[in-house]
């Protein structure tokens, strides 16, 4: 059965209860976020960011790893893109975990073709969020500002994927830059796609093999689930 508020947008601004605590911390927090679902879920936050165009290995272990951080009581965030992220949003839900889908348009503006019933999953079990205001098409400064909200909503961040250097790096940055633990899923040396954790993991990034290991990691550094 639907919750009573699927589909139905909120705002929040800072001041409010229901402003995501984590976000409002870090350096330059949205004065307003736009919301559909059940709101901020608890516990702790995972980040999962990766490519656009994944190979099939990657896709498969995005998906067992957005599968093993929801068993394992963590919350999956991510944007709603094609690729690396929209795989891990299905395996927190298919495990029966909460996500959280960051957008970089307006809650109104249709997303990418083939992630509308994932949209709809989003909201009714998890939350989607946007800091834009509704009719706000997607553009690409806004995809790169939505790293920093995609890391701000989280305690740590997971790179699956990436090229050296490319836009994936963006959300690792803002990252580092919020005091997030960064992790890496190190493999598939001599692809393009595995240069940018490998460049992370040589400078001391945790290696990322399975979701109960990145929830006891990030644990370990010291975060708390508020």
């Amino acid at each position: 059965m639907d919750y009573p508020g699927e589909r139905v947008a909120r705002t929040l601004a800072r001041s409010d209860r229901d402003y995501p605590w984590l976000l409002g911390q870090i350096y330059d927090p949205p004065a307003h976020v736009f919301v559909e679902g059940r709101g901020c879920p608890p516990g702790l936050r995972v980040a999962v960011v990766g490519s656009f165009d994944p190979t099939p290995a990657r896709t498969t272990l995005a998906f067992r790893l957005g599968y093993q951080l929801a068993r394992a009581g963590a919350v999956v965030v991510g944007g709603l893109f094609p690729g690396i992220a929209a795989v891990a949003h299905r395996g927190a839900l298919a495990a029966g975990g909460s996500s959280i889908a960051v957008l970089a348009w307006g809650l109104d503006w249709p997303v990418p073709a083939g992630l509308q019933k994932l949209r709809g999953e989003l909201a009714r079990r998890g939350m989607v969020l946007s800091e834009y205001p509704a009719r706000t098409p997607p553009s690409l400064r806004q995809y790169r500002a939505s790293g920093r909200v995609i890391s701000g909503l989280a305690h740590g961040m997971v790179i699956v994927d990436g090229r050296w250097p490319g836009q994936e790096l963006l959300p690792a940055d803002f990252a580092l830059e919020q005091g997030r633990e960064v992790l890496a899923v190190p493999g598939e040396a001599g692809s393009p796609l595995g240069a940018l954790p490998g460049v992370l993991l040589d400078c001391g990034a945790v290696s990322a093999l399975s979701g109960r290991q990145v929830v006891a990691a990030i644990r370990e550094a010291g975060w708390d689930t508020v």
